[in-house]
């Protein structure tokens, strides 16, 4: 969790040190529009529930347009679209065994779903908190 900055600021004035001292902000701007790539690089694969392929499809695009802009955003961007291969390839299979199991797929989809969408929200607040997350069970489609 960050300070806040007026309680930083009363530090230094109390320490008689500098900020920059007390925290080492190469550039505030900077970090706010890094936060925001974040929420919408790990919140964006949520339109998959509106349109087929959406959770696969626009991180791809998102990916493709800011992986070389910053490595953090090609890392989770890789790290998105690999979980949400993964899941689809999760939901495909649990359909497929639909017909020699019906009260079984019907668990095991419902199943997958929520998975997917339990563990992206975990990972929206976590990316834009502590600029970290974690995809259990993806494949690594993209390395």
């Amino acid at each position: 969790m960050q300070p806040h900055l007026q309680t930083v600021k009363l530090l230094a004035v109390g320490l008689e040190v500098e900020i920059g001292d007390l925290i080492p902000i190469e550039n505030p701007n900077e970090e706010t529009i890094e936060r925001k790539w974040m929420l919408l690089f790990h919140a964006i694969p949520f339109l998959g529930l509106l349109i087929p392929f959406g959770n696969i499809v626009f991180p791809i695009f998102l990916w493709i347009h800011k992986s070389k802009d910053n490595k953090i955003y090609d890392n989770h961007g890789k790290a998105i679209i690999n979980f949400h291969c993964s899941i689809n390839l999760y939901l495909i299979i649990s359909l497929l065994l639909f017909f020699p199991f019906p009260g079984f797929n019907f668990f095991l989809t419902g199943a997958v779903f929520l998975f997917g969408i339990i563990i992206s929200l975990v990972n929206i607040l976590s990316a834009t908190n502590s600029g970290t997350y974690n995809y259990p069970l993806s494949i690594s489609f993209l390395k």
